[in-house]
């Protein structure tokens, strides 16, 4: 959400975002890691739309033990967000919900990873009225701004760069969930 404080900001390609991130989570989530889940926001039709997606995809692959809900096949996207949350939150009541999505900014800003002590709401800057989702959000700026108002779609996302910023975005949650286990 626009306004709200980052709670970590840096750049994908910054050889300790993972290490950051999974910092960061840590100092947010302390002890909580057994009930939170990971809601994944995005689609494959649509590269620059796909982190999230990607990111849940490489949670499961990795053999993460959070719930994890959003991945490739089986995505969680503007059609079917609302009845897929509502059941995810009927599933795991009271659990934090940490929903990850890609997210436009300035050119300047591409390719920066936040986390926010806030939900989002999915599509608001193709101006979708979507409900909030999650307690957190972990972002990854993909598209510029002004490119998504005249378009009306995420156009611009580079394929290796959305794939190299969830890979980022997974590793520093695994470390995350794996440093809280010990």
């Amino acid at each position: 959400m626009a306004g709200q404080p980052s709670l970590f900001r840096g750049s994908y390609t910054d050889s300790q975002a993972d290490q950051d991130l999974a910092s960061a989570l840590g100092s947010m989530l302390g002890g909580c890691q057994s009930r939170v889940i990971i809601l994944c926001i995005g689609t494959d039709a649509n590269i620059a739309d796909s982190l999230g997606p990607l990111v849940g995809t490489m949670l499961i692959e990795a053999g993460s033990l959070l719930p994890v809900y959003g991945t490739l096949d089986q995505p969680i996207h503007a059609r079917n967000l609302r009845t897929r949350v509502e059941m995810i939150q009927q599933e795991h009541p009271g659990f934090l919900e940490l929903a990850i999505d890609a997210s436009a900014g300035k050119r300047e800003e591409i390719g920066t990873i936040e986390i926010k002590n806030c939900g989002i709401y999915p599509g608001k800057a193709l101006r979708k009225r979507l409900p909030l989702v999650g307690h957190m959000s972990i972002l990854g700026k993909v598209e510029v701004i002004h490119s998504l108002r005249s378009t009306g779609h995420l156009s611009e996302g580079r394929l290796s760069m959305v794939y190299r910023m969830a890979q980022v975005i997974a590793r520093g949650i695994l470390q995350w969930e794996r440093s809280e286990i010990k």
